[in-house]
This record gives C-alpha cells, structure tokens and sequence, in this order.
C-alpha cells in the first residue's frame, strides 16, 4: 500500500469493484477517526454506482451543524493496497 502525507493529512488509493465495473480511486484520505468512510457520488458515477430504490439514506451532522445526506450501496469488492473486501459503502449526496 502506498501512502503519502501532504498537508498534515495521509493520503491512499483504492480500488472498487461494481457489477464487473472496476475504478481506482487516487488521494483518498485516510481518516483515522472516522465513523465512516464517504465518497462523493461524483467520482464513482462513471461505474454505475447511484443512488436506487433499495438504498439506505441517512443523514449526518458536519462541522458546524450543516446537515448532509448519503446513501449506502453494497459494492463488489474494495480493495486497499493487498487488503480485499466486500463492503457495503456510504457515498455522500
């Protein structure tokens, strides 16, 4: 696994698998005290991942107090450096 650190911040990749759809997302943050961890829809749209019917939506409190709203959206596979995983994945609105 390849990690950097830019800005006080880590940064990784990772790769996602979606219905035979496969991309390899760059500079994702490594948020060791995250609850979760959230994609924007923007960036994962092109392998088809959206929201549909089935899918969760929840909302969360941000710094501030804005309110934002993600769904959560059972991907194939996850892998992060040799580490693979079938993950169900929250994608913030």
């Amino acid at each position: 696994m390849n990690i950097k650190f830019r800005d006080g911040l880590l940064f990784t990749s990772i790769q996602i698998s979606f219905r035979g759809s496969v991309k390899i997302i760059e500079d994702i943050v490594i948020d060791t005290g995250a609850v979760e961890t959230m994609i924007s829809p923007d960036v994962i749209e092109d392998i088809g991942i959206f929201a549909e019917a089935d899918d969760s939506v929840n909302s969360f409190y941000g710094v501030g107090g804005s309110i934002h709203n993600f769904f959560s959206k059972n991907v194939g596979e996850v892998k992060l450096g040799q580490i693979e995983r079938l993950y169900k994945w929250s994608f913030r609105t």
